[in-house]
């Protein structure tokens, strides 16, 4: 396995810096905002929907982040 040891020095913030507490949710503009104000980079996932529309959305599906199937 590769060191990592430079992702304990030089943190990503992935999916921007979210957090439950502070009602921030992952992959939103807020969530960037605070990554960026503390000068993280941002790691997030982009997806292209069949309509063509581009979405940053972690997952394959709605289910974990809104309880829909």
């Amino acid at each position: 396995m590769k060191n990592l040891e430079f992702l304990r020095k030089n943190p990503i913030a992935h999916r921007g810096l979210w957090n439950k507490k502070e009602e921030i949710p992952e992959n939103s503009i807020p969530a960037f905002e605070k990554a960026l104000q503390g000068n993280y980079p941002i790691e997030i996932d982009v997806h292209l929907l069949v309509d063509g529309t581009v979405v940053v959305f972690h997952d394959d599906n709605l289910n974990r982040m809104t309880r829909i199937e």
